[in-house]
């Protein structure tokens, strides 16, 4: 399985495993669930479990909608508009359609860490609401991981993409 593959499945694989966390914990919740705490870890509001869930599915299909559909958009939308370092040499016609590709891998990637992070977040609620304790400790626990993979993301997209042409690669 090439790599944009192997990202594509990850990434639909969360969703699914999202949808499976949906349907288990949909009936266990009380009517009214806390869908938001204080940093004290104290619920400050909260909205019916039917809501609830309706805002975090718009969530997530906003989630697939920038992560995953942006990526075939790219070779569609005009390259003046993305922001990437030597956009004239990666866009060059001979190089195009494997920076598309590689783009919509890398966009695969960050849409898998943060699908990941709402399905830490979402279990931590709803074990908050049925009384619970999800055991994962202060927020730092899920936030620290997911803001290092972006960092190492970054970086990585850095290393690929700032490559400068040489003399006679130029465009």
């Amino acid at each position: 399985m090439d790599s944009q593959k192997t990202a594509r499945f990850i990434f639909y694989s969360i969703l699914l495993l999202l949808l499976i966390q949906t349907v288990y914990y949909y009936p266990k919740l009380p009517e009214q669930v806390a869908s938001h705490f204080n940093a004290a870890g104290e619920p400050d509001d909260w909205t019916g479990k039917q809501a609830f869930f309706l805002i975090m599915w718009g969530t997530y299909i906003l989630i697939t909608i920038i992560f995953a559909a942006m990526g075939p958009l790219l070779s569609r939308i005009p390259e003046s508009l993305i922001n990437l370092p030597n956009r004239g040499y990666w866009f060059a016609p001979e190089r195009k359609a494997e920076t598309v590709r590689v783009l919509s891998e890398y966009m695969l990637w960050m849409g898998s860490a943060t699908l990941v992070l709402f399905l830490a977040i979402m279990h931590i609620t709803v074990e908050a609401n049925i009384g619970v304790d999800p055991g994962i400790g202060p927020p730092w626990l899920i936030l620290g991981p997911y803001l290092g993979f972006t960092v190492l993301w970054c970086i990585a997209f850095f290393l690929r993409f700032a490559r400068k042409p040489k003399r006679n690669d130029e465009c």
